[in-house]
């Protein structure tokens, strides 16, 4: 599909008013930086996301610990695609961890990373804020090269896949439906949102994230 359709057809919404600008009831409030963006975090994040992509058991055992890992993935996901192999390490802890609300599968090989205790016990409650920290993987990079910019459509095809299963197979409540359908909206809005890049993620993504998300939205009325 072909991102210089949505130009033309957006031809008349201002740069920077967004594709959402009309629905001013819409909060797409995930993603930013959080407070490592104010302290530059970058050397935190490769030395934590790499222990914690791993498939040794989590060192994490308590709900302070998750939550101030979950600002480190923050920060992680809004680096640049120079850092991939970080993003990809966020990305895998992500996905591991809200694999937590569907019912148990067969052992995949490899292991995923571990789920620390608190977060197995109490995966909703940690569901709506991974969701919204993965609003960052789909903002789009300015003079990434190519090459990069396809690795990261491929980590966003795997977070899409994920939101597609979550919404197939998960125990979801109202605020993790709602944090679903922000996430697809705001990744929608981000690559598709004028004036689209032509050489962007969104050449890769465009007919995969619409497709999710009207099949997610179908799926969301229908519980």
């Amino acid at each position: 599909m072909n991102v210089g359709i949505f130009n033309r057809v957006n031809s008349k919404i201002k740069e920077g008013d967004g594709m959402y600008s009309e629905w001013n009831s819409l909060p797409l409030e995930g993603g930013g930086r959080g407070v490592l963006g104010a302290v530059g975090g970058r050397d935190v994040v490769l030395a934590v996301v790499r222990q914690l992509a791993s498939h040794q058991p989590s060192p994490l055992t308590t709900d302070a610990e998750v939550e101030w890992v979950l600002e480190v993935i923050r920060y992680g996901l809004s680096l640049p695609l120079s850092e991939h192999e970080a993003l990809r390490d966020c990305v895998r802890v992500c996905c591991s961890w809200l694999s937590a609300l569907l019912p148990p599968a067969a052992p995949a090989q490899p292991p995923p990373p571990a789920v620390p205790p608190p977060l197995a016990a109490e995966p909703h409650r940690y569901a709506n804020k991974i969701l919204n920290h993965l609003h960052n993987l789909f903002v789009p990079r300015p003079n990434e090269s190519g090459n990069l910019i396809s690795k990261q459509a491929v980590l966003c095809h795997r977070v899409l896949r994920l939101a597609r299963s979550l919404a197939d197979s998960a125990s979801l409540g109202p605020r993790e439906w709602r944090s679903l359908l922000l996430l697809l909206l705001a990744a929608a809005g981000a690559l598709l949102a004028p004036p689209a890049p032509l050489y962007g993620a969104a050449e890769q993504l465009c007919e995969r994230v619409l497709c999710v998300l009207f099949e997610v939205w179908i799926l969301a009325c229908h519980r």
